[in-house]
């Protein structure tokens, strides 16, 4: 749609023939030096994606935002470019405006531009600026926590998954449980279409935090975390029981110390034994004359009080100690040793 009117600026009157509405147009910042001769400082103008061409008319422009100067104290007011076709004609463009002091200025282009980006930008002392392209932070992916079962500790492998839109070599940093165990580095040429990354550790019994961290060293690092869990739910394996004294004599109802010896070992650390119950093959009273009661005392954790006694017409007496050992999870063996009494 082509408009015709004139438009006053201060003392200035400026002929707008056309105004072109396009929807795709594209915001551009300029800067303008001392040698563009009106000054400087900068303006954005929204310039369409395609030009649309209008022989033999000018299509005017104006600046969106303006920031400059002619000298100190005179501030621009107004900025607007005037394109004509053909734009690879000379002054083919034209950056016209007023400042404060009601001045109107305007500089030409030296006629080398094909397109409204260039004709602007071909104009003396007036250079696009360079758009600044945000930086992409990397991506990263953690697994999901893990369960592994204790075997003097665990060896878990965990990889993640890292990725860079801009294609940026890349730094990743694990940690476990807050203290720094791994650096690996990613190449550009793997980062762009994304790349696996593992790390591989024996874990103790508990619960751990795996955090593992990516840069590229331009943006803050972004992170993601994992749990590995390393259970223990075997009971420890007993080797062997000895009670010392095994041989209770003469049965003369002496309270006899016996301790005992247990040999065992857990797949996930150290193991505690201790007398957990005594019983013995014969009634505790009733036996006759002399018969004392009690015929056992748990006096420690390995070691016990038993009865030099037994029935006179008996076989003989056999207290049988039960062992108890127990992991630090909590699981636990029981064992059992004899103590005789002929």
């Amino acid at each position: 749609m082509l408009l015709k009117k004139l438009k006053k600026i201060g003392a200035t009157t400026f002929a707008v023939l056309a105004v072109v509405a396009n929807s795709n147009a594209t915001t551009y910042t300029f800067d303008v030096d001392s040698s563009s001769g009106i000054g400087s400082g900068f303006f954005t103008i929204d310039l369409p994606e395609i030009w649309p061409g209008n022989i033999g008319h000018s299509t005017v422009i104006p600046a969106s935002s303006v920031s400059g100067s002619r000298r100190a104290g005179d501030q621009w007011v107004s900025l607007a470019v005037s394109l004509n076709e053909l734009l690879e004609n000379p002054n083919n463009a034209v950056l016209s405006g007023t400042s404060a002091a009601l001045a109107a200025f305007s500089i030409p282009t030296g006629g080398i531009g094909i397109s409204p980006v260039d004709a602007v930008d071909a104009l003396p002392g007036v250079t696009l600026r360079t758009a600044v392209v945000p930086n992409l932070a990397p991506n990263i992916t953690c697994p999901s926590s893990g369960i592994l079962q204790c075997n003097n500790g665990a060896i878990a492998a965990v990889s993640v998954a890292v990725k860079d839109g801009d294609g940026d070599p890349l730094v990743v940093v694990w940690t476990v449980d807050g203290v720094k165990y791994q650096t690996n580095n990613v190449a550009a040429a793997n980062s762009a279409t994304g790349t696996s990354v593992g790390f591989t550790a024996n874990f103790e019994s508990g619960e751990h935090e795996v955090q593992v961290s990516v840069t590229d060293g331009k943006s803050s690092p972004v992170s993601c975390s994992t749990g590995i869990s390393v259970e223990d739910t075997t009971p420890p394996t007993v080797q062997n029981v000895v009670a010392t004294p095994n041989v209770l004599r003469p049965a003369d109802h002496r309270m006899v110390s016996v301790r005992v010896q247990a040999s065992a070992n857990d797949n996930c650390g150290s193991v505690t034994s201790k007398i957990k119950s005594v019983k013995s093959s014969e009634a505790i009273r009733g036996l006759g004359k002399g018969d004392l009661a009690p015929d056992w005392n748990i006096t420690g954790d390995l070691t016990v009080q038993l009865r030099a006694e037994r029935a006179p017409k008996g076989r003989g007496r056999t207290y049988t100690v039960t062992v108890e050992s127990t992991d630090a999870a909590g699981n636990s063996s029981t064992s059992e040793v004899t103590v005789t009494v002929p």
